[in-house]
């Protein structure tokens, strides 16, 4: 949240607010994806939208994410 204006500028979202999102959606998970290079430790972004938003994890490239009556974990491609 600490580059929220930063956010604003290039039409992106903070964390906590894909946390707020996902609330007010009363969506089953949030994954969180598309970041920028200038973070080299993501567990603060997936803390941040924890805040507001406990089901949230991290997209990871080349994992398999299953969505159907429940969302599964499959594994790396």
């Amino acid at each position: 949240n600490d580059r929220e204006d930063r956010a604003k500028e290039t039409f992106h979202s903070t964390a906590g607010q894909a946390g707020i999102i996902a609330r007010k959606a009363e969506v089953d998970l949030l994954l969180l994806g598309h970041y920028s290079i200038r973070y080299r430790e993501l567990s603060p972004l997936l803390d941040e939208a924890m805040v507001e938003f406990k089901n949230a994890r991290l997209a990871i490239e080349g994992e398999t994410i299953a969505i159907d009556d429940e969302v599964k974990i499959i594994g790396k491609m």
